[in-house]
């Protein structure tokens, strides 16, 4: 990959403006929590005609599968439309290869969450608590139940890509321990109770509000150990929406956060008080794991000894 990025004048111009780019929209995303269009799409155009003049092999399926991918986020309500437009660039500009080709786009996802760890474990210890260090010990206990769970499995992995079973089993703790800290944060942290009148459009709810047999009601999306038991009960809906829900009228699982329609529908409601998600700026941890794929520092390639 760093062979190609400067092999010649043209190579060198597009690593240099994809710079500039993710310069630029770690600025706006920490600056105004947004990228602005006029900036992505010319990115998105510029690497599909510079990709089209100087073909690249699988170039264009892999914009598929990774446009796929980030839609698919988009739907869950994991990234907002920024996001997607972000991946997409950065994409467009410089693909990505390593191991996981075609799907090499995972670990740029993957470097970032990765990133996420020190920072989570530092607002974490700024705003210790209790509640939270109950929780902690919790979720130390879940991390290790977990992991034995999935033994057999990266068993397997350890046989089918003769990775170092050592390695792949601490990793396997350290992202399971990881999630549920991330859930205590979000829980526990990053959380601010707003008067509805000071609501601001893309403002993210904590609770989905919504309408049963005509009153309003609050409901608090599952938690991990949840999930596990509503997905071997099959009950794949209760994952997403309240079970009573006549109508929805904020979604607390969208990253494109509350409209402006959906505050005043609020406000028509009665609601006066909601608990807001304070979210953390997502693009430039993006933008760094991106760089990290590009010098061919990939933790799931460093997993299985690829690199």
């Amino acid at each position: 990959m760093l062979s190609f990025l400067c092999s010649d004048s043209n190579n060198c111009f597009l690593f240099i403006y994809t710079l500039f780019f993710l310069f630029l929209a770690t600025y706006f995303d920490l600056k105004k929590r947004i990228v602005p269009n006029w900036l992505t799409f010319p990115s998105i155009v510029l690497g599909l005609t510079y990709h089209f003049v100087f073909p690249q092999e699988n170039y264009f399926f892999i914009l598929i599968l990774a446009f796929i991918f980030s839609l698919g986020l988009y739907k869950v309500g994991a990234w907002a439309g920024g996001d997607v437009k972000f991946f997409i660039a950065i994409m467009s500009l410089i693909p990505i290869y390593n191991c996981l080709h075609p799907f090499s786009f995972i670990s740029i996802f993957l470097n970032a969450a990765m990133l996420v760890i020190p920072l989570t474990l530092g607002l974490i210890i700024t705003n210790f608590n209790e509640k939270i260090y109950s929780d902690i010990k919790k979720a130390i206990i879940l991390s290790i139940k977990s992991t034995t769970y999935a033994l057999p499995f990266l068993l397997i992995f350890y046989f089918v890509f003769n990775s170092d079973i050592i390695t792949s089993t601490t990793l396997f703790f350290v992202f399971s321990l990881f999630s549920l800290l991330f859930s205590i944060l979000r829980k526990q942290v990053l959380v601010k109770e707003l008067n509805v009148n000071d609501l601001k459009e893309g403002d993210i709810s904590k609770q989905t509000i919504y309408l049963s047999k005509g009153k309003v009601k609050y409901w608090d999306p599952p938690s991990i150990k949840e999930i596990v038991k509503l997905t071997l009960k099959g009950e794949i809906k209760a994952l997403f929406a309240p079970k009573d829900a006549d109508s929805i009228l904020v979604d607390s699982l969208s990253a494109a956060g509350m409209s402006e329609e959906q505050i005043k529908e609020l406000k028509r409601r009665g609601v006066k008080r909601i608990l807001v998600k304070l979210s953390l700026p997502f693009i430039p941890l993006l933008a760094i794991g991106y760089l990290l794929s590009i010098v061919r520092w990939d933790i799931i390639c460093v997993l299985v000894k690829q690199v």
